[in-house]
């Protein structure tokens, strides 16, 4: 533990926690320490749409830990026929390898039970670890019970998660994971990605509302948050090429490099369902697969646009151009207002650049733009045609035809198959 930021609207109920944990832990002789800073702050939060407000925080310091002679609780495993969940409660520590797939086997007492969890502790003094079922636990902790380590646990990973409003949302029991993942992707592609600690209407909250109102279960949102997911996403359904994306989602996962949170992904990913406290990492995916995509393809454009591109017309000229792909590159702020600055690439692969005082909503593509050549200019190289006086016109979003609904789909079985192949 150490030191966290903590909007005000879960400071009470943290303070509350806290008191119970700190009665147990005098009664065991464990120590713990829990300090709200009362220097509150205010700070600006935004997401990944430009979406901004301004939160009032606190600074809590917490300390403790039940142990006895260097061993420590660290982490519950949770076993499935697909492999172990870590979930850490000391999150500082690499935990070994080998406990992705251990059986639920106690290296205290020797004992193989059917278990749905053990307990991993760590010892500091010997670099230690060992996996014990939840009555050898207390051997190790002064006799505090598995269910008051994991409360210790859980408290921590509300303080890492207390920085953003508290939803207050009730969810289901249980996800399904195919519908939760094709949910994910349309959220994160309408609203990016917004963490469990955001505010408002986070990317897991609005999943799981669309995943809700498709299996016919309860809202998850308020009315008004609700209102906002509707703004852009009307039902899951008539967006069948996010399936598509899920099953490429899928695909790159299994090809990523081995780490504890691609190891948790791919186990729920080979889930037909999910708890709710599974659904914060598994809607992450989208968002973590779209961005490398994203980052791989604009260096390949970025790279044959440089070789491409030649100056247009000549100054002073009139032109119009079809438009391949455009993006904004920086803002700043002068005596006028603000001065935005936007890179077009035509269809001919030429570079056109436009400084305006217009801040453009770019969530359709660009199909073409009219302006006056005011200079040719070079950027590392690479030649760039700098226009003024434009105007843009939008490409409006076109409906799936049926053979597109039919790939889709197909897509959706391929996706559903997905999971029993990881």
């Amino acid at each position: 533990m150490g030191i966290y930021k903590v909007h005000e609207s879960n400071l009470e109920a943290l303070k509350a926690k806290a008191a119970t944990i700190e009665k147990k832990c005098r009664k065991y002789n464990c120590e713990f320490k829990f300090f709200v800073d009362p220097d509150f702050f205010y700070e600006e939060l935004s997401d990944d749409n430009g979406h901004k407000k301004v939160c009032k925080f606190y600074n809590v310091t917490a300390e403790g830990t039940a142990q006895v002679n260097g061993w420590e609780f660290v982490a519950t495993l949770e076993h499935t026929p697909q492999g172990n969940i870590i979930r850490k409660a000391v999150n500082d520590l690499s935990i070994p390898e080998k406990y992705r797939h251990t059986k639920a086997v106690c290296e205290h007492c020797n004992t193989l039970r059917n278990r749905r969890d053990t307990y991993l502790i760590y010892n500091k003094e010997t670099n230690e670890y060992k996996q014990v079922g939840k009555g050898c636990l207390a051997d190790f902790t002064k006799g505090m019970s598995v269910e008051w380590c994991a409360f210790l646990a859980t408290f921590e990973e509300e303080l890492e998660k207390s920085g953003g409003m508290a939803s207050g949302f009730t969810n289901p029991d249980y996800i399904n994971v195919s519908t939760l993942l094709r949910c994910a992707v349309v959220v994160t592609q309408k609203f990016g990605y917004i963490p469990t600690n955001g505010f408002g209407m986070t990317t897991r909250d609005g999943s799981l509302q669309l995943h809700n109102e498709s299996e016919g279960y309860r809202n998850t949102l308020t009315k008004e948050l609700r209102e906002e997911l509707h703004s852009r996403i009307t039902k899951i359904d008539d967006y069948p090429e996010a399936a598509i994306t899920a099953t490429k989602a899928i695909d790159w996962l299994s090809r990523q490099e081995d780490s504890d949170y691609i190891h948790n992904l791919s186990v729920l990913m080979s889930k037909e369902y999910c708890a709710f406290r599974d659904t914060g990492i598994l809607c992450s995916l989208p968002y973590v697969y779209l961005k490398a995509e994203a980052r791989e393809e604009a260096k390949a454009r970025t790279k044959k646009e440089e070789q491409d591109s030649q100056w247009v017309g000549q100054q002073g000229d009139k032109i119009e151009a079809t438009i391949a792909n455009c993006r904004y590159i920086t803002s700043w702020q002068t005596e006028w207002g603000f001065t935005y600055m936007y890179r077009f690439v035509t269809s001919d692969g030429n570079i056109l650049i436009w400084k305006t005082g217009k801040d453009l909503d770019l969530e359709n593509p660009v199909e073409s733009i009219k302006g006056t050549v005011k200079n040719h200019t070079e950027y590392n190289g690479t030649k760039q045609t700098e226009l003024t006086r434009c105007k843009v016109t939008f490409r409006q979003p076109e409906q799936p035809s049926p053979e597109q609904l039919e790939r889709a789909r197909k897509a959706q079985a391929e996706l559903d198959a997905c999971f029993n192949m990881i």
